[in-house]
């Protein structure tokens, strides 16, 4: 499965990266899974309508996971 990685460099400079994730095939190949990846904690946000920010660095790591609807990376 391949996943899109967003980082900062040592400038703060921001990078997008594929990132190819492993997955096992489970229950006859049925469906497929990847190890677990470490986490210290987990959140929920939802929104109600647009939002547009700036370009910032974020202050921690984040996995992004849009359920329904869509979201623009690319910025203006």
């Amino acid at each position: 499965m391949r996943v899109t990685r967003i980082y900062p460099d040592s400038q703060g400079e921001t990078h997008f990266e594929d990132v190819e994730i492993q997955l096992e095939s489970l229950r006859g190949g049925i469906m497929r899974r990847s190890k677990p990846l470490k986490a210290s904690g987990i959140s929920f946000d939802a929104f109600e309508g647009a939002l547009a920010e700036n370009w910032h660095t974020a202050h921690r790591k984040q996995c992004i996971i849009i359920l329904s609807g869509e979201v623009d990376l690319a910025g203006q």
